[in-house]
């Protein structure tokens, strides 16, 4: 998505509402409990004008509740919600994303072109769900399970009705999951984590093919006096007959910032991201960062050639425990992509 104005950005205390109480003696860590809204807004040539909220109830350090919703002029609606709980040593994580939205495909493969773009209109469900436990310190074995529903609202959408004909496309997926984590929770951090995770939807389970996914995750961040250098490595591989919303993917707000959203997709991906982040003012830094990475199908296409970069710098700002980014990245094909968001990138 490519915004050409930002309209609003209100993380200014005047503009928030924000609820804190001191927890009771026996409650979770002794800490605070704060909960946060907060309003935004932004203009595309894609959405037109679009208003949304930013939230999240934080029990604690490690046991938080975080969302978002937005709706643009154009009837769109992406409601994106996470919750993390660490309770003892049980572990639970749940991600669920609510799109009535559009978005943009080049087709496959990292030889696409941009003149390859189409728009398309969908409605999407995706509930990821993480349960487990703590089996040594920082290192948790979870349970996973992906309810997924897809529903493609044009012709446009020539992947998803190439994939299967039928209106209503849903996979339900059940796997296991190991993390190691041991990064501290400060505005400049420090530590490492790494996570692997298999998932296997069955034809049984819904009614797209037989698929499944690998994918595994790793980063490295330290602190020096004011200033932090974060590193992050991901790898992706699809196996058997996957959903084209399920395939591997480049580019956004997160992995390869610098091109669109899902800019190149593939069975198969790597990426390695970078960033630098200097303080400014108490929780406030500039940050400059560089990416590259490479969607592929076999073995056969990893190549130099094939590795697209991104790159780009902005602003990071801590409030209420979000670490909001605005920021402008770009690439080789010359497009200036404006991110703004309440979530760090890695």
């Amino acid at each position: 998505m490519r915004a050409s104005l930002i309209l609003l950005f209100l993380i200014i205390h005047n503009f928030s509402l924000v609820y804190s109480e001191n927890s009771s003696s026996d409650s979770l860590e002794n800490k605070e409990k704060d909960f946060i809204i907060l309003p935004f807004g932004f203009y595309t040539s894609d959405t037109r004008v679009a208003l949304g909220l930013f939230s999240q109830y934080k029990f604690n350090e490690k046991n938080k509740i975080f969302g978002n919703v937005i709706y643009t002029f154009k009837n769109q609606m992406m409601l994106f919600l996470i919750t993390d709980i660490n309770s003892g040593n049980k572990v639970i994580y749940n991600k669920l994303k609510i799109e009535n939205y559009y978005s943009e495909s080049y087709g496959v493969g990292t030889g696409s072109e941009t003149e390859d773009k189409y728009d398309y209109r969908y409605i999407l469900v995706d509930n990821l769900t993480e349960a487990g436990k703590f089996i040594r310190k920082n290192t948790s074995l979870n349970i996973v399970s992906d309810n997924f529903y897809y529903s493609p609202k044009d012709s446009k959408d020539i992947l998803a009705i190439a994939y299967s004909p039928e209106k209503d496309q849903y996979a339900n997926g059940i796997g296991t999951a190991v993390k190691y984590s041991n990064v501290s929770d400060k505005f400049f951090r420090d530590g490492s984590f790494s996570r692997l995770s298999f998932i296997y939807y069955p034809e049984f389970l819904g009614d797209l093919k037989e698929f499944s996914v690998l994918s595994s995750e790793s980063g490295y961040y330290r602190s020096f006096n004011q200033s932090a250098l974060n590193l992050n490595f991901l790898t992706r591989f699809a196996f058997g007959s996957p959903h084209p919303q399920k395939l591997s993917y480049l580019g956004g707000s997160e992995i390869l910032r610098g091109y669109p959203e899902k800019r190149f997709i593939d069975r198969n991906m790597w990426a390695f991201q970078s960033q630098y982040d200097f303080r400014l003012y108490k929780k406030t830094a500039l940050c400059a960062f560089v990416s590259a990475g490479s969607v592929f199908e076999g073995s056969d296409e990893l190549s130099v050639k094939n590795i697209k970069v991104g790159y780009g710098a902005g602003l990071m700002y801590e409030f209420q425990g979000l670490a909001f980014r605005i920021e402008a990245a770009t690439s080789v094909e010359k497009e200036i992509q404006i991110i703004a968001t309440s979530a760090r990138a890695f």
